[in-house]
């Protein structure tokens, strides 16, 4: 069999059809919504409260519960949907290779989880007990857990993200940039001031979490190497 060429390998799935992302917390979730807001039509689900969440979202799964029209209008407009919200949730509505997500090494993403929390929410929580909460824990596997990595579009390394953003734009046919976006300037406890101890804590809280991560970046490597090489790489 001949190698294919590059274009082959770079434009497998071709734009125009409608995509979702799985914005989970404190991932580098909002650069991409950004990025994508600027040349597609978005429709946001932040929840039923949620300042972002878009009217239809408002309308058809909050008030009517009708999944099926939000499909309709996927399908319609070729948005992208995006959110906090499960993969469960939306997964049967696009190609899963137009299925966008990222992760974050789990100790860095619950302190910055933490300082959001702190900045914007209540001042006076402490990390060793937002750590241990139930809520807080291994909040990036429980958010994808209903597909396999390797069936997901495209699984992003926030501490990767120029390598992520250059396949997914290859990939999928997108022009996305990058923006710096939702940096908190008011962060009450920096990373590097985070004790060993309650680094192997927050490790220790979040297992599943600190085993997905391990696995994404390790897809990721192997998929970025081929993409170099001008090679296929198969989901499955």
């Amino acid at each position: 069999m001949d190698k294919p060429n590059e274009t082959e390998c770079r434009q497998v799935v071709h734009d125009g059809q409608p995509g979702l992302f799985v914005h989970i917390r404190k991932t580098a979730g909002i650069s991409i919504r950004d990025a994508l807001e600027d040349n597609y039509r978005v429709i946001c689900d932040y929840g039923v409260d949620g300042p972002r969440t878009s009217d239809i979202i408002r309308k058809y799964k909050y008030q009517q519960h009708d999944p099926y029209a939000i499909y309709r209008e996927l399908q319609r407009t070729d948005s992208w949907l995006v959110g906090h919200f499960n993969l469960q949730q939306f997964s049967d509505f696009v190609d899963c290779r137009r299925i966008l997500t990222f992760v974050r090494h789990p100790v860095d993403r619950v302190i910055s989880h933490f300082n959001h929390i702190r900045a914007y929410v209540s001042a006076d929580r402490q990390l060793e007990v937002f750590a241990q909460n139930k809520k807080a824990r291994n909040l990036q596997y429980r958010a994808l857990k209903s597909m396999p990595l390797g069936c997901i579009g495209y699984v992003g390394i926030a501490e990767r993200f120029d390598e992520s953003l250059e396949m997914i734009n290859a990939g999928l046919g997108l022009s996305l940039e990058f923006k710096h976006a939702n940096i908190n300037r008011h962060k009450t406890l920096e990373k590097e001031d985070v004790t060993q101890e309650m680094r192997e804590l927050i490790a220790e809280n979040n297992p599943l979490d600190m085993a997905l991560y391990e696995r994404a970046v390790a897809q990721h490597e192997q998929r970025y190497r081929f993409f170099r090489e001008g090679r296929l790489w198969c989901h499955g």
